[in-house]
């Protein structure tokens, strides 16, 4: 049923969508046709008129790459413009700002999906994102057994922990330089100070580092029904326990204070959900099950903190500041992001903007306090630019505000369901470790954007579809 689902509801819908845009983007021909340079030339106010001639000129010149960027600019700039210059009513340069706004709307019908802009690469990229879903759906219909499972545990816990021994490596010897790409050499990264191994975000690097966690769990608990009461005489089982140790260091070198949240959290259930398995519960057992984690992630915390690194100075820095702010009444920027997401996806609430639109169509709705968050970071900038929203940091957020309450229907109340049933049911202990941590990355969904990262949502759907192959196994 959610193969079915997926394979042809969610293509119909972005189908739809893009014979239905919102918007097109700003050409010279449009601001010819409205007069635009002789008006801005004979505007009262000379501050706003540079201010938009300077806009414009970044509006025309991004619109070559990128039209949905050039959008987002154009959106930016009326609400900038607005909110800064406070125009009246019948103020000259607002008209004209309502003018081009009009000229580039679409009358679109409103009861059918639609998407803010279409643009070169649309098609492509939702393809690229609908093909992870698709992967999930496969591995379900090619019925994976054990052995399949076993081996594909064993790649995703070596490849993560390759990639966070690099990730560590680069926290002791990296050095800033300018003329030098951060990510191995070979990418460079919008933010240098969030990086991690092959991530350009820190966050997203412990999303990914989490989900791999579990298959070393599931590893692990390999070992224990082949080793019983000598499983430290298997070196294999050792060859286990030094990979997710890497894995479990990385998230906290890697900085991420979310990051390490939800490690705790994935810790504390692996160890349940092997106490639960292989121990009957008693008073002993259960302060077992509360110690042992809290002291294996705290021996890991220790040693972070003793470490020549200025990472854990900093993640605690900034835990008191935010603290402090919280208890002076002020939230962090997270909390106005997430209110402006809310303020986006109520426009459209049923069917949303459609696929990869938040990008474009936030600034339209984007709040005084954010905008001017936003342009603190302008101060001490070498180089001048907008800094537009990408991401609300709140994937289900984002998701409303993009496929609507429909979309979210369709997409998530299947997978929730399945979810629910593997925990609660009497499903095998392999199915219920996947499905949990796939509840982990759900979890951290509501904080964060990890779908958004290819990696993260490629494993994430990965592990969906390797969580249902085994639960179709014996339970």
């Amino acid at each position: 049923m959610i193969a079915v689902l997926l394979n042809t509801t969610i293509p119909i819908l972005f189908l739809i969508s893009v014979l239905n845009p919102s918007f097109r983007a700003i050409d010279h021909e449009d601001l010819i046709e409205l007069n635009f340079y002789k008006r801005l030339q004979s505007a009262n106010d000379l501050n706003a008129a540079q201010f938009l001639s300077q806009r414009f000129r970044s509006i025309l010149a991004t619109n070559e790459n990128s039209k949905s960027e050039s959008l987002a600019i154009f959106f930016d700039s009326l609400e900038t413009y607005r909110s800064k210059f406070k125009p009246k009513k019948n103020e000259d340069l607002l008209v004209l700002m309502n003018e081009i706004y009009d000229k580039i709307k679409f009358q679109n019908i409103w009861f059918l999906p639609s998407l803010t802009i279409v643009e070169k690469g649309i098609t492509q990229n939702f393809l690229h994102w609908y093909s992870n879903f698709l992967l999930a759906c496969l591995l379900v219909l090619s019925k994976k057994n054990s052995r399949d499972i076993y081996f594909s545990s064993w790649l995703v816990l070596i490849n993560c922990a390759l990639l966070a021994f690099v990730g560590i490596i680069q926290k002791f010897y990296y050095i800033p330089m300018d003329s030098k790409l951060e990510i191995l050499g070979i990418w460079d990264t919008p933010e240098p100070r969030y990086f991690f191994s092959t991530f350009t975000y820190k966050n997203h690097w412990s999303a990914f580092a989490i989900l791999s966690l579990f298959y070393g769990a599931s590893l692990i608990l390999n070992e224990i029904r082949i080793w019983g009461s000598n499983i430290l005489r298997s070196n294999t089982f050792i060859f286990i326990i030094i990979c997710c140790s890497t894995i479990i260091s990385s998230v906290f070198y890697s900085g991420s204070r979310s990051g390490v949240l939800f490690l705790l959290i994935s810790v504390f259930i692996i160890t349940f959900l092997i106490f639960k398995s292989f121990f009957k519960f008693n008073w002993k057992r259960i302060a077992l099950f509360i110690v042992i984690p809290t002291a294996l992630l705290g021996s890991f915390f220790l040693i972070f903190l003793q470490s020549k690194n200025s990472t854990a100075a900093e993640m605690l820095n900034i835990t008191k500041i935010q603290i402090n702010d919280i208890s002076n009444g002020k939230f962090p920027l997270r909390w106005y992001l997430w209110n402006d997401a809310v303020t986006v996806a109520r426009e459209k609430p049923l069917l949303g903007h459609g696929f990869n639109s938040y990008p474009s169509i936030n600034p339209l709705y984007q709040s005084e306090y954010v905008r001017y968050r936003r342009n603190i970071g302008l101060t001490a900038a070498h180089n001048p630019y907008i800094p537009l929203v990408a991401h609300a940091h709140n994937d289900w957020l984002e998701w409303w505000c993009e496929w609507g309450l429909l979309g979210l229907l369709i997409l998530f109340i299947p997978l929730l369901a399945l979810i629910t049933a593997i925990l609660a049911g009497h499903f095998n202990l392999n199915s219920k470790l996947f499905m949990s941590a796939i509840t982990i990355i759900f979890l951290y969904s509501c904080v964060d954007f990890p779908t958004r990262t290819p990696a993260c949502l490629a494993l994430f759907c990965f592990t969906f579809g390797i969580a249902l192959s085994s639960a179709r196994q014996q339970r």
